[in-house]
């Protein structure tokens, strides 16, 4: 249904949304584009042979912003329910901890489905609020996750997560998670090899950011 609804979303004259059956004889092309796992998305330009595979999550918001993004341009439909996927919000930080979740396309909450819940203390970020929250001016470290809401270990990470925002003080630090589905530029910004990838932002020093590489 995901994919159909894609299909349907599809602007045309711009995209082509198609599906091969590989079960139809079709084991050269499951070789020749290493489709190890069912179902296999990948993205092609104009000419381009080999194509880019689709890492995030199967939800049609996730699909259509990540295909625009390797576009580089709007290749499908707006919908009411898609988050927004660009532009930095220049409103500033307040200095309650409930305040730091910058207006966005969930009111400033965790959506329903999400992996955290709304009355959880973890802050939602957004690539609107990133900025506020990450480089906030109210002398508070920051403990991002860049997550994937199909990970099994970003799932698992949840209660831990928790748990430990419940012990630090808020006015110390910010407890935050991004859906990396949100902008995949921040597999190279922020080195994301994996799921999830933890990053501590020591207040004020925007240079000393440092990943977390213990074990999960």
């Amino acid at each position: 249904p995901v994919y159909d609804d894609l299909a349907d979303s599809a602007i045309v004259g711009r995209i082509s949304v198609c599906a091969v059956d590989v079960d139809d004889n079709n084991d050269d092309l499951a070789e020749q584009f290493g489709i190890e796992a069912l179902p296999t998305i990948r993205f092609f330009h104009p000419r381009d042979e080999q194509g880019t595979q689709y890492q995030g999550a199967h939800t049609l918001a996730s699909m259509k912003r990540w295909i625009n993004q390797k576009a580089g341009a709007v290749l499908f439909e707006s919908s009411a329910s898609s988050p927004p996927t660009g532009g930095h919000d220049s409103s500033s930080s307040s200095s309650s901890y409930e305040s730091l979740s910058v207006s966005s396309s969930s009111g400033g909450e965790w959506e329903e489905g999400s992996l955290y819940s709304r009355e959880s203390r973890v802050v939602p970020v957004s690539y609107s609020n990133f900025d506020d929250v990450v480089y906030n001016r109210d002398n508070r470290h920051v403990f991002l996750e860049f997550f994937s809401p199909d990970c099994g270990a970003c799932q698992q990470m949840v209660e831990i997560i928790e748990g430990i925002a419940k012990k630090v003080p808020p006015s110390l630090v910010v407890f935050a998670a991004i859906d990396i589905n949100e902008r995949f530029s921040y597999h190279d910004e922020w080195d994301v090899t994996h799921y999830p990838t933890l990053w501590f932002f020591p207040h004020g020093k925007k240079d000393k950011a440092a990943k977390y590489t213990g074990s999960l």
